[in-house]
């Protein structure tokens, strides 16, 4: 109820510092003030841990003005914290050591862009003679170390003294995982790690800030050794080949894929069509980045949970880009009404308008789409009036839409029209580069928006 009240005043921009004296009570179990940031200090800091001891769940994301000093005093006293978000403050190394010796029960804890070093998570979980493990943190799922001073040392030394962490954002965890086999293997003791009590209970990797030359196939031969529970996979712009990419097939437990080729090191036939195959059913979001000769309705077809796609390429100007023809699946298996049906998210972006994607293809996909709710088709010259005017007739016009982008399509103002008079829902329209609306239609469209009183942003050049 305090919370409620607090995000109803920061979003009337009438919270003040009475306010929270008055609204932080003993009885209050979850406190977010990050949308408030600029007005809390140490007095507020202090006052959150005199009256509300019992919090389980505290945002103090980008409260930079709170002292280090004034933090320690705050995990000191909160004992019963489950989650704490102290990203962009001033949290140090030592306050992480009062967080170990004082929140045995955190699960949750973001230290994103914090000014703390490897030292800071050797006080947060010391090791211990004798144990594998720690004393503390022996209850940490979520831990978040992007953008800090801890390099592989201090997050090889959480994944062995945690073995509860489920999520460790770090930008180079992948290398960090496969360092642990490489050392294991170096020292003879790569038995050790055979058994199932030995692998990491790592959920999420997510690689797209490492540079290009560090991800490599060995990499993951160690990540489907250790982490055969991940759920979440980001592997962009990598040295990763078809070969490297099959072994993920292993992996049954995959809900999040993103991948990216680098240097056309990854074809959609060798690599991608084995994976989807093998997991695409568990499959709720795909992203697919630098590839060409896509098979889109394979995705959708192999893919039956999808509520996110996104297809992208950013090719310099004289690139071809490929995708392959629908009757490949269309003709071979009969008219699924269903494949596609989940997608709330579509994004196909291409960087230059040289495809050959066709508007059978794309017709087949979104007149299937009819809960999409964000929809990018960025230069993608098939999409005309009559194209997108019969998506719009067979969707019963995309009733969920929210968010369109017909960037460098062939639609005229006569699309924008109709999905200004029929969407009641959308808040954003993009038809930047489309020679068929002039800045005529603009003003006209922009009428039409006036004068339904819509709150409708359309973007033009």
């Amino acid at each position: 109820m305090c919370q409620d009240i607090i995000d109803l005043l920061i979003e009337k921009k009438k919270l003040t510092k009475y306010h929270l004296h008055l609204l932080l009570q003993p009885h209050a179990r979850i406190l977010n003030l990050s949308g408030c940031r600029n007005m809390i200090g140490d007095s507020i800091c202090s006052l959150i841990y005199l009256s509300c001891q019992g919090l389980t769940d505290l945002n103090l994301f980008g409260c930079g003005k709170i002292s280090n000093h004034t933090l320690q005093q705050l995990v000191t006293n909160l004992h019963a914290l489950r989650k704490l978000n102290l990203g962009q403050t001033k949290c140090r190394d030592k306050t992480l050591k009062s967080v170990g010796e004082n929140n045995p029960m955190i699960s949750h804890l973001i230290l994103f862009a914090c000014p703390i070093s490897d030292q800071g998570l050797f006080y947060l979980c010391p090791a211990e003679d004798g144990s594998p493990g720690s004393r503390q943190c022996r209850n940490l799922v979520h831990l978040d170390v992007s953008c800090t001073d801890v390099t592989d040392t201090g997050a090889l030394h959480m994944l062995r003294r945690v073995p509860t962490l489920q999520y460790l954002e770090y930008a180079d965890l992948l290398k960090v995982i496969s360092t642990m086999v490489d050392e294991a293997h170096q020292s003879g003791a790569a038995a050790i790690l055979s058994s199932e009590r030995d692998q990491l209970e790592i959920r999420s990797v997510i690689t797209a800030a490492m540079p290009l030359s560090e991800i490599v196939d060995t990499d993951l031969y160690a990540l489907c050794f250790m982490c055969p529970n991940i759920t979440k996979l980001s592997l962009l712009y990598g040295n990763i080949t078809d070969s490297g990419l099959q072994v993920l097939t292993v992996l049954k437990h995959i809900q999040v894929l993103e991948l990216g080729s680098a240097n056309n090191l990854v074809t959609f036939d060798a690599s991608i069509l084995p994976l989807l195959k093998s997991f695409g059913r568990n499959l709720s979001s795909l992203g697919l980045y630098e590839m060409s000769d896509i098979d889109l309705i394979s995705i959708g077809i192999l893919c039956p949970m999808l509520t996110s796609l996104t297809v992208m390429h950013t090719p310099s100007d004289s690139d071809f880009i490929s995708f392959k023809p629908a009757y490949n699946l269309m003709n071979s298996r009969q008219d699924d009404r269903n494949v596609f049906s989940r997608i709330q998210h579509l994004k196909i972006i291409i960087s230059t308008q040289r495809t050959d994607l066709k508007s059978s293809t794309l017709l087949f996909i979104l007149i299937r789409c009819v809960n999409v709710q964000t929809l990018h088709l960025v230069n993608l010259p098939v999409i005309t009036d009559s194209v997108f005017l019969r998506i719009l007739h067979e969707t019963r016009d995309l009733p969920r839409l929210k968010k369109l982008s017909l960037d460098g399509s062939n639609v005229s103002k006569n699309v924008v029209r109709h999905v200004l008079k029929s969407i009641p829902d959308i808040s954003f329209i993009s038809v930047k580069q489309c020679k068929k609306i002039t800045c005529a239609d603009k003003r006209e469209l922009s009428k039409l928006i006036n004068t339904k009183k819509r709150m409708t942003s359309l973007e033009w050049s």
